[in-house]
């Protein structure tokens, strides 16, 4: 009898949510680029959460039913979102080329400054052996060492800098200002910085951000890019392997099956999330999770001392996991109805923010790669609550400004040129 429950759930589920991912597709067909990551992940944690260790993990039909429900709100929301119109005065804004190229040389500079300063302050040069370099990252990864660089504060700004600078470097390359040499170039380089770490999340945004980029930038192209979006999902997937692989081996876990890796990031987190739901009680009774953006700001500023943290309690499924999925802080603040409603935003805001990417806006191309990435870590965590956001939101704005020499907000304008002596102090 639980089976056919669990049937006639996935059944109704799959025809609701390819119903709405079809309409979605009809009315705006580069829609798919959003649709596609986030039905992709979401899809592929509703599934394995069944199947994975022999449905050990899975999930109460009510639960399923939730997860299904908020797969096709999302949809919703994009709906709404490519509803709204944008005013005829968002244009493309001309850039620049030595303001660009300035700024790009910088943005990369400090990248690298900070990786090595970082590296070097725990100690990860103290071999020139690349294998023992390798072996020594993989170790400082499994004792949490990273946490403990000593870093300046103002080198958060630039940490993960090829956040701003690949969007940058791809509208450079669409305005004929560098050659794709110097595009492989800047990949390059984030490639080899975002490895520095050895998680998986820094080159998963290397990822996205490039892949979104240039999906934005060659908008006519979009089956053609899907297709080599694949190919590099699938070498993401296999370098995933490998590095968890690695992880295990420098841990000393044993005999951990591929299975047993990819249990904890998909499939395990719906179920912690099932956690929530059943116990309906928060971690912490220190403020809201959904505003962490805002409480860190104003505990740096003194006007709260303490705030919940983003690190969650560990659960046991029987293995361990912090990760509850993106939905976890909005239903401990606000229960389910809080769930559908982040959601839904989230797809709102998303199919809006796009609208103004493809006019070929700096601003709005950053913007959006970084919800992109944002929207891909949905099964894990939510990374759009953070101060992160804001900060690389403030940051594109400014470059915006710098490489424009106009005031714009995704896209549209605030004001016209700046006046001359203010640029001049600007550039």
């Amino acid at each position: 009898m639980d089976n056919l429950v669990y049937t006639y759930i996935n059944l109704t589920g799959i025809i609701c949510v390819s119903a709405a991912f079809w309409i979605t597709y009809t009315r705006n067909s580069l829609s798919i680029i959003h649709t596609l990551l986030f039905s992709i992940g979401w899809g592929a944690s509703i599934g394995l959460n069944q199947f994975l260790l022999g449905g050990s993990i899975r999930v109460l039909p009510e639960t399923l039913l939730l997860l299904y429900g908020v797969w096709v709100v999302f949809f919703m929301g994009v709906i709404l979102g490519q509803s709204v119109s944008i005013s005829h005065n968002v244009t493309e804004t001309p850039i620049l080329k030595n303001n660009s190229i300035c700024i790009l040389l910088f943005l990369i500079i400090a990248h690298i400054s900070i990786k090595i300063s970082e590296l070097n302050s725990i100690g990860a040069f103290s071999s020139i052996d690349p294998s023992q370099i390798l072996t020594s990252l993989a170790m400082m990864r499994v004792k949490q060492e990273f946490a403990d660089a000593d870093i300046a504060w103002y080198t958060q700004f630039f940490r993960s800098g090829f956040v701003l600078y690949i969007p940058l470097a791809i509208v450079m390359y669409k305005n004929k200002f560098i050659g794709k040499s110097s595009i492989v170039f800047v990949l390059l380089i984030a490639t080899i910085l975002s490895l520095s770490n050895f998680t998986r999340a820094p080159i998963l945004n290397v990822i996205i951000s490039t892949w979104v980029s240039l999906l934005l930038i060659h908008s006519g192209r979009v089956e053609y890019m899907l297709f080599r979006g694949t190919l590099v999902l699938l070498l993401s997937v296999g370098f995933f392997i490998f590095m968890e692989s690695t992880i295990s081996f420098v841990a000393q876990v044993e005999n951990e099956s591929i299975i047993g890796l990819i249990a904890p990031y998909f499939g395990g987190p719906v179920k912690a999330y099932e956690t929530i739901l059943l116990n309906g009680q928060s971690f912490s009774d220190q403020g809201f999770y959904s505003f962490d953006m805002i409480n860190y700001i104003f505990k740096k500023i003194g006007i709260i001392s303490e705030y919940p943290d983003l690190v969650r309690e560990y659960v046991y499924l029987p293995f361990p996991t912090n990760m509850y999925t993106f939905l976890d802080v909005y239903t401990l603040d606000f229960g389910i109805f809080g769930a559908f409603v982040g959601t839904f935003v989230t797809g709102f805001v998303i199919a809006s923010v796009q609208k103004y990417a493809l006019k070929g806006s700096y601003l709005a191309i950053t913007v959006y790669a970084l919800l992109m990435y944002y929207l891909v870590m949905t099964p894990f965590n939510n990374e759009f609550i953070r101060f992160n956001f804001i900060m690389y939101l403030v940051l594109a704005w400014l470059i915006n400004i710098a490489i424009t020499k106009r005031i714009e907000f995704i896209g549209y304008p605030l004001s016209k040129n700046l006046p001359a002596v203010l640029t001049n102090k600007i550039i």
